[in-house]
């Protein structure tokens, strides 16, 4: 899969997280989909940071606007990811950090997918768009590798089945 792509599926997969935590009730629930949430946006973030956006930036040849503002935007995602799985399931303001997450997180994909992602499939050859693609991959495994616990998925573990389950639409 190339680079885009796979971010872009990143993209849709957040907004799975997220719409289904606007409508879950359960607290444990909740709390499972949040840690899914801290999980796949840290991803998203490091392998950004890490390669996707060194990459571009080496394709542009010079500083943009557009680049550092999603860089920016990480930096605040990651922080409000810290707030929202520092907060308990049943916390009063978990909605609110909830609700500027999203909105951070909307504006996020809309930059990337709108003005970042045509202009990289321009500048980028589709094959060193592949091998970045597949270096992403790499990365995304190690880090959810990573993060695994330790013994049987189950519920209270979310990994391998049991997560899909919780992201399904």
């Amino acid at each position: 899969m190339n680079a885009v792509d796979l971010l872009a599926s990143q993209h849709r997969q957040i907004e799975r997280l997220l719409s289904r935590l606007e409508t879950t009730t359960m607290k444990r629930h909740k709390e499972m989909l949040l840690a899914a949430l801290a999980e796949d946006l840290s991803t998203h973030a490091l392998i950004g940071e890490h390669q996707f956006y060194p990459a571009v930036r080496s394709a542009l040849r010079s500083e943009d606007a557009v680049l550092k503002s999603l860089e920016d935007h990480l930096l605040t995602i990651k922080r409000l990811i810290v707030e929202v799985v520092t907060s308990a399931a049943d916390d009063a303001n978990l909605s609110g950090r909830l609700d500027s997450l999203k909105e951070c997180v909307d504006h996020h994909v809309q930059m990337e997918e709108t003005e970042l992602f045509p202009r990289v499939k321009t500048l980028i050859d589709p094959a060193e768009m592949r091998i970045l693609g597949a270096s992403l991959e790499v990365e995304q495994s190690r880090l959810e590798g990573r993060r695994r616990p330790c013994g049987p998925a189950s519920p209270e573990r979310p990994t391998g089945r049991w997560r899909r389950s919780l992201v399904r639409s």
